[in-house]
């Protein structure tokens, strides 16, 4: 049985870094982000960092409780966890279970360079608040801001995509048929 908390925090994805969004602002995003986080949690309350692997948590090693582990954020959530992390498949995952997700994004001055590296579909980026400092995280939290107006979970999947078996499909019917 895990340990469930109130609140996780997802560090950003470091595997995408470059001279423009450098590690050090990630990691600054981080502390900041926990820190504004610990400043608003009831004294009883539990705050888990959890990383994807060991090398994501030697980028961005802070905070005193750590987990590692990939594809068991749902295993530390109870029904009032509060998530918060840059937008992607965890997204999907906790709002889906109707689990809070709060999102954020250290590239959003370029919305290009967002959309390329914080993994913001075109859907999520238009439905979700995603903030870009921590201070905008708290007031997102703390007014309970996840979907922009008119959007929910619902406009976070493609509800008429095809299978990769029919894209495959497709592709060689189309070229059997330049054979011909």
């Amino acid at each position: 049985m895990y340990q469930k908390f109130d609140f996780i925090i997802l560090p950003p994805d470091g595997m995408h870094l470059t001279l423009r969004d450098r590690l050090c602002d990630a990691r600054l995003m981080l502390q900041s982000i926990t820190e504004a986080i610990e400043a608003i949690m009831e004294r009883d309350a539990s705050l888990l960092i959890k990383y994807r692997s060991k090398n994501h948590f030697k980028n961005f090693q802070y905070g005193k409780n750590t987990i590692i582990g990939y594809g068991t954020l749902l295993d530390y959530c109870k029904q009032s966890t509060t998530v918060v992390g840059m937008p992607g498949s965890a997204t999907i995952e906790c709002l889906m279970n109707d689990i809070a997700f709060y999102s954020y994004c250290i590239f959003l001055d370029d919305i290009e360079m967002a959309t390329n590296r914080c993994f913001l579909g075109f859907k999520i980026q238009r439905a979700l608040h995603i903030a870009k400092s921590a201070p905008e995280v708290l007031n997102n939290i703390q007014n309970r801001r996840i979907y922009k107006k008119g959007f929910s979970n619902k406009d976070l999947l493609y509800e008429e995509g095809i299978s990769l078996q029919e894209i495959v499909d497709k592709i060689l019917k189309t070229q059997d048929e330049k054979r011909v």
